[in-house]
């Protein structure tokens, strides 16, 4: 399922409509906080991945936002999740998407499942 497309003002100074541009959010999450302490951590690779593939959407008009939703250390269980919430909140209030010109665009979470645990016992 693609984002909606939403239309926005284009930032080349003269004015005109009809860009469209979907800006997406990244959220990442780790179970338990090992490894997070290293100079890259899987949160950054996830971040990574996810830019690359938005990037990849460009010519659709996918932009990501900058604003990191990581939550490193939190069980998917529940939705108990610091990030999550401020991304649920931002995605709620447009707090996160203002533009600069002061309009407000939607924010498209697009979800990079991240690649099989092949060494992970079972």
């Amino acid at each position: 399922m693609r984002p909606e497309k939403l239309q926005k003002e284009n930032g080349n100074g003269n004015g005109s409509a009809g860009l469209t541009s979907t800006r997406c959010a990244i959220y990442t999450r780790k179970s338990t906080d090992e490894g997070l302490e290293q100079s890259f951590n899987t949160l950054d690779a996830q971040r990574e991945a996810s830019e690359a593939f938005i990037n990849s959407q460009r010519h659709e008009g996918w932009l990501p936002l900058q604003q990191k939703y990581d939550d490193g250390g939190y069980t998917g269980a529940n939705m108990d999740r610091p990030a999550l919430k401020r991304l649920l909140a931002d995605i709620e209030s447009g707090a996160s998407t203002r533009g600069s010109h002061g309009a407000t665009h939607g924010i498209a979470v697009v979800r990079i499942a991240p690649p099989p645990n092949i060494g992970r016992a079972s």
